[in-house]
């Protein structure tokens, strides 16, 4: 039994400079196609007693949405529904980081997905935070289980 980090990568159709980025700067991630291919691949790559301590979602963002491949993560419960599998892996004190552009506007989608995962903590930031680390700042504020990242972010700043 171990308390495991795990990292997963959205997989589109066709090329995407980030998503290839990003596989380059974490070889041993997950490639997701949707959240339901997400949650499959996670669980089949958790051992027996196994528990999630920390799960980043690496992919495009906006206001509204975290994509995972061809699907988009939003407020509507009806996107959510797959991670609700996960809920009974995640270990007491889990922080789950969203990596898309602009989802820390999403406050009601992260509020939740920390829901359908047992009330973890659910953090965003912009989605270089993981190749260019402290150009979107740091932590700005914790709302219950919903924590945000100050701005500008890289897509922000580029004007995107």
């Amino acid at each position: 039994m171990a308390d495991v980090k795990l990292t997963v990568i959205g997989k589109g159709s066709e090329f995407d400079g980030f998503r290839a980025l990003n596989v380059i700067l974490n070889p041993f991630s997950l490639r997701a196609t949707s959240t339901t291919d997400m949650v499959n691949k996670v669980l089949k790559d958790l051992d027996e007693g196994d528990r999630i301590i920390a799960l980043d979602i690496v992919d495009h963002g906006s206001k509204v949405h975290q994509r995972i491949g061809s699907d988009a993560l939003t407020s509507s419960d009806q996107t959510l529904v797959p991670l609700s599998r996960l809920r009974t892996r995640m270990a007491p004190g889990a922080v789950v980081t969203l990596h898309g552009c602009q989802v820390g506007h999403a406050e009601e989608m992260m509020k939740k997905i920390s829901g359908k995962l047992g009330n973890v903590k659910v953090r965003a930031g912009t989605a270089y935070q993981r190749a260019f680390p402290g150009l979107e700042g740091g932590e700005k504020e914790c709302k219950e289980t919903v924590c945000q990242y100050s701005g500008p972010g890289f897509w922000d700043w580029v004007g995107w």
